[in-house]
């Protein structure tokens, strides 16, 4: 993956940073030890970039703030 197209992703992510494997393991240890009466969830394990919207126009206002 280009390394401009990278910045750009990272940008999207409220985190700020790409996920790593202990991220996803910290919230399959989470469902395992204590999420006994969780059912039928999708687990986003993404930093918070799912709460942006996707528009190139929404991209573009995000880069200046």
């Amino acid at each position: 993956m280009p390394e401009y197209l990278k910045e750009v992703i990272l940008k999207r992510i409220p985190l700020g940073c790409a996920g790593k494997p202990e991220h996803v393991a910290r919230a399959v240890r989470f469902l395992v030890v204590d999420g006994a009466y969780i059912t039928g969830q999708a687990i986003n394990v993404n930093g918070g970039i799912y709460m942006l919207p996707v528009t190139p126009g929404a991209l573009a206002r995000r880069q200046s703030w």
